[in-house]
């Protein structure tokens, strides 16, 4: 789902490049933003109703428990993405995201402006998380009351669009700032390239760990996940157990080196996988970290963006026309972002397999007595698909592929290949 809410980021901020309105008296600040503030609103009760909708069943007794979060999963999975063309909506159709710029306050920073065009976003997620802790609520499942439900608020954000958004408003913060400084164009360039690498090695890792909440295990297992670490290379790689009571399985890898990388695993996946598997879930992160995998996304954006900066410059070439040249950066940005997930798409099944590889052939380097990491290549990766079945056990949904993620089976069959 994280590619949703990168999407959903990246399309709001490239609403801010449409051309202004000008004398167009068609376009208005005031009717932009009412219009806006309705749909989001419609969209509010569609969240809650969905919910309630599931939960009467519940109720007659036609469905379980169970079969009523897959239900509300799934509705929420496909208003997620409906949210998408609701945001193009509000900013493009009603023109919200051409009339910022009418705010004086607005006009003259890029932080603000980007803030401004990130509401409607924010505002729709806010109305989904809503409905889903009301729902989980009403089941039971989660704690009544106003605090309880702005603590899960704060905690969604915290992990899903936190991470994206925090470090977009640092370095725009970093523009406006830089644009006050009187400087020459070439050295404010190079100062904000120079800080943005600064805040994306050592900025970022900090962010992470302050994204996801956190708990503790047992010293004796804390220990050999160290040891495990260590003896693959990592000796100054943090370790943090992400508190999702029990809910989730999941590992992370964040950060580019030494102290700055940081592994995340999920309190259920500590407890309920066994040591071998769990050393090879250790081990897959640890491949992602020593082949650079996070680089690789990285670099591999490069040609989707300069080849959309490639087109927005040679729209006036091809076209003289005026209302043409105005359309460019968008249409520039149209096209990096339909590159960017094709990449993405591309770059990130080779990640995977490439880690699930790395992660088996490491495994009889790293192994010691009584290290419970498998000894050989083929130990490891039949342990291996074994953490990979018990990690989706009983979601369908995990085991099929997505578009950043190849699917279990097809993971299995390339592991044990």
């Amino acid at each position: 789902m994280q590619l949703y809410y990168f999407l959903a980021v990246v399309i709001s901020l490239s609403f801010g490049t449409l051309p202004q309105p000008g004398a167009n008296p068609a376009i208005d600040l005031e009717r932009s933003v009412a219009f806006s503030a309705a749909v989001v609103g419609i969209w509010w009760v569609m969240c809650f109703l969905c919910g309630r909708l599931v939960l009467n069943l519940v109720r007659q007794g036609e469905i379980t428990v169970d079969t009523a979060f897959d239900w509300f999963g799934r509705q929420t999975t496909c208003l997620r993405w409906l949210s998408l063309a609701i945001i193009g909506l509000c900013l493009g159709g009603f023109g919200l995201g051409r009339c910022l710029d009418q705010l004086p306050v607005v006009s003259q920073s890029m932080t603000l402006h980007a803030i401004g065009l990130l509401l409607p976003t924010v505002a729709i997620l806010l109305g989904l998380w809503s409905a889903e802790h009301r729902f989980a609520q009403r089941l039971g499942v989660a704690r009544s009351g106003f605090r309880s439900t702005v603590a899960w608020l704060a905690l969604m954000a915290r992990s899903t669009i936190a991470w994206i958004v925090v470090p977009i408003l640092l370095m725009l913060v970093l523009v406006d700032i830089a644009s006050i400084i009187p400087l020459s164009p070439g050295t404010r360039i190079g100062l904000l390239i120079l800080t943005m690498i600064a805040a994306s090695v050592f900025v970022m890792p900090w962010l992470v760990r302050r994204a996801f909440p956190q708990t503790s295990i047992d010293e004796a297992t804390s220990s050999w996940i160290h040891q495990v670490l260590q003896a693959a290379g990592l000796k100054r790689c943090k370790l943090i157990i992400w508190d999702t009571k029990q809910r989730s399985f999941n590992a992370m890898m964040a950060g580019f080196f030494g102290r700055f990388q940081i592994v995340f695993l999920t309190d259920r996946l500590v407890r309920d996988l066994s040591r071998p598997q769990l050393a090879m879930v250790i081990l897959h992160e640890v491949a992602h970290a020593r082949r650079k995998h996070a680089l690789i996304r990285v670099l591999a954006l490069a040609p989707a963006w300069l080849g959309g900066l490639a087109i927005q410059a040679s729209v006036g070439v091809i076209s003289p026309s005026d209302t043409l040249i105005q359309w460019a950066p968008m249409i520039g940005n149209t096209v990096s972002l339909a590159a960017t997930v094709c990449i993405l798409r591309q770059v990130s099944y080779f990640c995977e397999f490439d880690a699930d590889s790395v992660a088996c052939q490491l495994a009889p380097e790293v192994c010691w007595p009584e290290s419970c990491v498998p000894a050989s290549v083929e130990e490891a990766g039949r342990t291996l698909s074994s953490a990979l079945v018990k990690v989706t056990d009983g979601c369908e949904g995990a085991r099929r592929p997505s578009w950043l993620h190849p699917g279990v089976s097809q993971r299995i069959d390339a592991v044990l290949a």
